[in-house]
Formats: C-alpha cells, structure tokens, sequence
C-alpha cells in the first residue's frame, strides 16, 4: 500500500489479494464437496468461490462463509470430513475465532500452511 498526494488530495493504492492463486490452490487438491470444507470469513468468499469454479472439477468443496462447530464435529464422527481448509484474506475478518476453534478441536490436526499475496490457506485434517 502506498499513499500519492497530488495538491490537497490524498490517494490510497492498495495491492490487490491473490485470491486467484488460492483459489488454483485449491482446485488442484482435488477437494470432494462431500469430504472438504472451504471456510473464508468475509467479502471474498464470493470471488474465491468464482475463481475455484473456474479451476475445479464439479463437485468442489463449497466455500463458506461461517463456521458451525457442530456441523464439523457431527461430520468428523461420522467419518465424512477428510479436511478443512481456512483461508484468511489481509483483513482477516473473524478469522482468530475460527482458527482458535479449530485448533482446540480434538478431531482436527493443522497439517500445512500455504501463503499466497496477502491470503494465507491453513489445512486442518481429521485425525
């Protein structure tokens, strides 16, 4: 981010995130809709969830906006969850809160992360 003055007039420049890049990322995991989970808190779920589309067999993991610890718990138990994949965008909206949950979940183990320009995908796998 840099800022340009010209006159009394400030202008903001601000990078853009590579969400594209996250969005290959997850295509190229061959993430099922019915064992995966995509959670990316915020106003770029939409635009992950057009770039994923457009890179992804049919039956990609759907991307969400929220996070319902019951749903995943019910999902791990029954042996259906392989993975979640949460993705923090540069402003990161409620993202520590899901992460925090995630983490103390007794079900889930962090396996990776991958960074991208400004968006950063953490990889929880069921143990």
């Amino acid at each position: 981010m840099f800022l340009s003055k010209e006159g009394d007039r400030w202008t903001v420049y601000r990078s853009k995130t590579d969400v594209r890049g996250a969005a290959r990322y997850l295509a190229g995991q061959n993430i099922s809709a019915d064992e995966t989970m995509v959670v990316l808190p915020g106003e770029d779920a939409l635009t992950l969830t057009f770039y994923i589309d457009r890179h992804a067999s049919a039956n990609h993991a759907v991307v969400q906006e929220s996070y319902e610890a019951a749903k995943v718990d019910q999902a791990i138990v029954e042996g259906k969850l392989k993975a979640i994949y949460v993705v923090k965008d540069r402003w990161g909206a409620d993202f520590q809160r899901i992460y925090k949950l995630l983490e103390q979940n007794q079900g889930l183990t962090l396996t990776g992360t991958h960074s991208f320009k400004d968006v950063d995908v953490y990889t929880f796998v069921a143990r």
